[in-house]
């Protein structure tokens, strides 16, 4: 395997990219809680996820907005965290950890507003 990291340092392929961590916890009756704390990261990579990308992801998923990141950060993405990116929003679907060769790499789809946990929906009759 190759170590990218001097590519994640290359002014010409990287951007800096605000993530949304997720943190899991409970609230004061013990029902879940999603707190979500944005953070801008720098030495960011983010272009439309290629063909071989796409087979990671389960096949109703492959005709979405795909993204794939590569990141020198030092946290791990993981599943169900956020991407702000080109004004779209973008949640985290597969990640994995190539940090042995200077990098994380992550799959993010597009994320809808109807999907919000506090979103309003659909309203059938109006």
């Amino acid at each position: 395997m190759l170590d990218i990291s001097e590519l994640l340092d290359d002014e010409d392929f990287i951007q800096t990219v605000e993530f949304g961590i997720v943190t899991q916890s409970t609230d004061d009756s013990g029902g879940p809680l999603e707190t979500e704390q944005r953070d801008s990261h720098p030495n960011t990579n983010v272009q439309p996820a290629s063909g071989a990308s796409l087979q990671r992801l389960p096949e109703g998923e492959r005709t979405k907005d795909v993204q794939q990141v590569f990141t020198k950060s030092s946290f791990p993405l993981k599943n169900g965290d956020y991407m702000y990116y080109d004004g779209k929003k973008y949640r985290c679907t597969t990640e994995e950890n190539w940090s042995k060769y200077g990098y994380y790499d992550a799959l993010f789809i597009r994320y809808e507003g109807s999907q919000e946990i506090n979103s309003q929906g659909f309203e059938p009759f109006a």
